[in-house]
């Protein structure tokens, strides 16, 4: 009995020490969870800590990325200034470079340099002259052209008031006619009334004759509107004409610029400065300007119209050849502006021939279609012809 009460004991006491056990884990566990949660609050609150710290850290970084961004456009644009500086540098260490490159090879290349400069000499002596030359011819062009518009001027004064002198007479010789051959009727209604028959007939022949003297004076004035109109004519052409010459003289005048432009590219030491190629872009804007002048002096030399149809088809054919050759010399002003060093020179003799054929074209043959063929002749046809009218009307 005695070891069972000790056996129920020991179990007792194992159950209450497994309870106690159980009691304590259970506990520990409501502590372990408690601290758990405790942690859990505070890992929590950390993490908002962090989170609010992240997020202005994050502007802060914005911020920073912003400035970061302002100052590399900043250097960006130091870099940029700094760049351009090392290559005018660079450029002007080449240029230097050059320079003294030339320098050096100088002594060997005197010999060649002076026959070219020779050379050069020798084509821009004969330019100048043949420009001197043609600048001469217009002159005295202009001089002939003065001279000749003047005379004509007062040719046409004079046959003016030589034509309404004509006029004048004739009307007064009709009106003498008439009234003498009244005078003749009446006194041979006076004299005889047997020759009635005679008179009808008379009278017939006299109203015929006053139908003729109308029919020329009608003529008369025809041709005195046609030799108004020969004027006004005159004085077109001589505007066009006029406009032709200055467009030459200007043309050439460009092309005397041209030829100094081109021929001072090139100084003792071989450079070529902005100066001198600045010249050689006028020269050839005013080269250009002078073609263009040129050429519509020919479209108005095309557009006139005159008393007769041969002539006009003259003016058209010499007018359409000055535009061809305008094209001509347009195209080698274009090889002239695209060409280089080597074929300069040979491009721009090109070009001077043809401006001064164009020239010589343009003034000498349009003077002598526009003041010999065209008035004169016209004025002097007309002239002629009322002069034989009024000389037929005071026979008759």
């Amino acid at each position: 009995m005695g070891e069972i009460f000790s056996s129920d004991g020991e179990q007792r006491r194992r159950e209450d020490r497994a309870r106690a056990q159980i009691r304590a884990d259970q506990e520990q566990r409501r502590r372990d969870l408690e601290e758990s949660e405790r942690r859990a609050e505070e890992e929590r609150r950390q993490y908002d800590r962090e989170r609010r710290r992240e997020q202005e850290r994050l502007e802060a970084l914005q911020r920073l990325e912003d400035a970061l961004r302002m100052e590399l456009r900043q250097r960006e644009l130091e870099r940029q200034l700094a760049a351009q500086a090392e290559k005018d540098r660079i450029e002007k260490i080449i240029r230097d470079l050059i320079l003294t490159a030339e320098e050096e090879f100088k002594v060997g290349k005197e010999e060649l340099r002076k026959e070219h400069q020779s050379v050069m000499r020798k084509i821009r002596e004969f330019h100048k002259n043949a420009l001197e030359m043609k600048r001469i011819d217009f002159k005295l062009a202009e001089g002939i052209l003065s001279v000749a518009i003047d005379g004509i001027k007062e040719m046409m004064k004079i046959d003016k008031e030589e034509h309404r002198s004509e006029i004048k007479r004739h009307e007064l010789t009709k009106r003498e006619m008439v009234e003498k051959h009244q005078e003749t009727i009446l006194s041979e209604i006076l004299l005889t009334s047997t020759f009635e028959e005679d008179m009808q007939e008379h009278e017939l022949q006299h109203q015929l004759k006053l139908e003729n003297i109308e029919k020329k004076s009608e003529i008369d004035k025809a041709n005195f509107d046609k030799a108004v109109r020969a004027d006004i004519l005159e004085n077109k052409f001589n505007r066009a004409v006029q406009r032709t010459k200055r467009a030459g003289c200007s043309l050439s005048d460009a092309m005397e610029i041209l030829n100094e432009s081109i021929g001072s590219l090139q100084d003792e030491d071989g450079e070529q400065t902005l100066t001198r190629a600045r010249n050689r872009q006028i020269g050839i804007t005013r080269v250009n300007h002078g073609l263009n002048d040129l050429s519509e002096a020919a479209e108005n030399i095309l557009r006139l119209h005159g008393l007769d149809v041969e002539e006009d088809s003259t003016n058209k054919e010499i007018s359409t050849q000055i535009l061809d050759d305008i094209g001509t010399a347009r195209e080698c002003l274009s090889q002239l502006v695209n060409s280089d060093e080597e074929t300069l020179l040979e491009t721009f003799q090109m070009l001077s021939e043809k401006t001064s054929f164009l020239s010589s074209l343009a003034v000498d043959i349009l003077l002598e279609i526009a003041l010999q063929n065209h008035v004169v002749n016209a004025i002097e046809k007309s002239n002629l012809e009322l002069f034989e009218c009024c000389t037929g009307a005071i026979e008759d």
